[in-house]
Formats: C-alpha cells, structure tokens, sequence
C-alpha cells in the first residue's frame, strides 16, 4: 500500500492544479490519438513488477506418410506421400480416402537417365488426372533436379544450373496449369545455396511468401541434420511456409517449429528388420506398421514441443485444506 502511495505523487500542471500521475504515465508517448485515447501497453502488474508472457508454441507440421503403392490411397485417411512414378502406370487408379500429396519421382528419373523423361505438359496431364479420378489431391511437388552429388554426376551440371533449370521447370508448370496446386521447390547443398535459389525465384517474379507451399530439396542426403536445420531456419525467416522433403524424425526433432510439413518412408527401411505383425517375415509394406511408425512420431513431436513450450499451471482454487495450512504457518 505504500509501494502505491509512493506512486500516487503529484504534480503541477500549466494550469497551477495539482493532478494525480498514474503509475507508468511517464511511459506514455506523448503525441497522437494513442496518447491521447489509451495507455501504452505494459506488461506489468500493479505494484511495478515484471511479468513474463508465455511464448505461443508453434503447431506441429502435418506428417505425410510416404507410401510406395497406389492402392494404399483406398486403405487409409493418414495424409500420404505417393509418387509420380507410381502412380502414372495404373490404369484404374483408387478413390482416396484421405488428403494426399504427389511427389514429382524426380530423384529416380535424373539419377536413372541423368534427365527428365517426364515433359512438363505430361506431368501436368498426369496432375490433372490424379485430381478427377483420385480425388483430394493437396499439392504436387514440380520437377526439380535434386543437387546430390549423385544427381549433379548424371547430368553433368552445376548446382547453380540444377537451380536454373528449378526455377524455369516452376514457371512452365504454373504457366501451363495455373489452377493446379504445384509448389515450387528450393534446391541446393549448403546454406548459400538455398539462398541463391529463392533469389532466382525471386528475379523471375515468384512471390514465394504468397505460395501456400515452398518444398526443401536435398536435405535429406545432407551429412547431418545440423546443417539442414539451419537451411530451414533461413528460409523460414524469409516467412516461407516449408515442406521439407525426406525428412524423419531425427531432423524433425530439432527443426520442427520451422516447417508447415515434411514426409518420409523411412518407415520401410526400419521395417525391413522387424517383424511385428506376424502376418509376413518384414514389415518394409506393412500399412498397420507404417501407420504405428506414424503415430510415435507425432506423439514425439508432442512431447518435444510440451517440453520447449511448457504451459502456465492452471489456476487452483483455494481449498479449507490450504487455508487451514496457511493458518498453522510461522
């Protein structure tokens, strides 16, 4: 009460009457409608302490289940991860169940012919179908050329011209079939390099903080996940919403807070050398364990988010009990 009274001290104005000062009040700007109309905002309490605000926890990203058949689509409403390649042979192709999104199987075509086989008018063809006969169709990924020291051996060219070739891919698509949901897709190796390439989107007239979707290239082949979690950091700092590609739990971990989405199937991999079902000696095509991996990973996530954004405790009522106890202090 005295703390307040202290306060509470007075002050003459031009007019020789003595007015109250509110706490705080030497805070206020002292021009405009803000000043005139309402306080300055101040995060503290009555008696002058500081209080700290919790920090708003990022929601997780949605994890796309990467699925390496087709008819998976008809069997589950998990969001899955199908590619191009798989699909396009198919002739009778499921209903889905559930939101899914279309990798673009570059990997496979520039590592196995060192080019794209795939024109972009036919890839556009294949999108179009995918979205009538399959239905609930999220987004496509365009036709990029990875930047793995693989990649960049069978084609014969530089990152920076992997980049070019991204970039002029993204505008023929979006060009080509403006109503389709085809995200652009950043590649590189190392972090100037993911730079570079949202600079080149940028000079031939991409708004990247206008697409819904900004694909992550080549991180997955990354030596360690440190590097790719500070590529993912940059890029989100531009205030991109990110998919990062083939990335698992690991990566995801640390980086999380930094992307809208990712997928994987490393799933497969691990279930080669389990056998959990007890139905087939592997699990590496087993839906049920595809989506039990799933599940763990997402509850990880939970946790590692609980744990870096803990909440506030909830208000208790004050029991008889604890007035009893406050009374029998010292």
């Amino acid at each position: 009460m005295a703390h307040d009274l202290k306060e509470l001290n007075t002050e003459a104005g031009e007019s020789g009457v003595r007015t109250a000062r509110r706490p705080g009040a030497d805070r206020l700007p002292q021009s405009g409608a803000f000043a005139r109309d309402a306080p300055a905002p101040d995060h503290s309490t009555a008696c002058g302490e500081n209080i700290t605000l919790p920090v708003p926890e990022p929601p997780l990203p949605t994890f796309w289940l990467g699925a390496h058949r087709p008819h998976r689509l008809k069997q589950t409403n998990a969001p899955l991860f199908i590619s191009n390649r798989q699909l396009a042979p198919v002739r009778t192709l499921p209903r889905a169940l559930g939101p899914w999104a279309l990798d673009s199987g570059g990997f496979t075509e520039i590592t196995k012919y060192g080019e794209w086989r795939t024109t972009p008018q036919q890839y556009v063809r294949q999108i179009r179908r995918y979205r009538d006969e399959v239905g609930q169709l999220a987004w496509a990924s365009q036709q990029d050329p990875m930047c793995e020291d693989e990649a960049l051996r069978m084609t014969g060219l530089s990152i920076d011209q992997h980049q070019d070739l991204t970039v002029t891919n993204f505008l023929s698509l979006r060009w080509l079939a403006p109503e389709l949901p085809i995200i652009p897709v950043f590649q590189g190796w190392l972090r100037p390099h993911y730079v570079r390439c949202a600079e080149k989107f940028a000079a031939a007239g991409v708004d990247l903080t206008r697409e819904p979707l900004v694909g992550v290239g080549s991180i997955c082949r990354l030596p360690n996940t440190f590097t790719a979690g500070w590529i993912l950091q940059d890029l989100h700092a531009m205030g991109l919403k990110l998919h990062a590609f083939g990335y698992k739990k690991t990566g995801l971990a640390s980086s999380w807070p930094y992307v809208a989405s990712a997928d994987s199937m490393a799933w497969s991999k691990a279930g080669r050398y389990e056998r959990v079902c007890g139905t087939h000696s592997g699990e590496a095509n087993c839906l049920s364990y595809a989506q039990s991996w799933r599940r763990d990973l997402l509850h990880h996530l939970v946790d590692i988010r609980a744990r870096t954004y803990p909440r506030p405790a909830e208000p208790r009522a004050i029991t008889a009990h604890d007035a009893d106890d406050a009374h029998a202090a010292p």
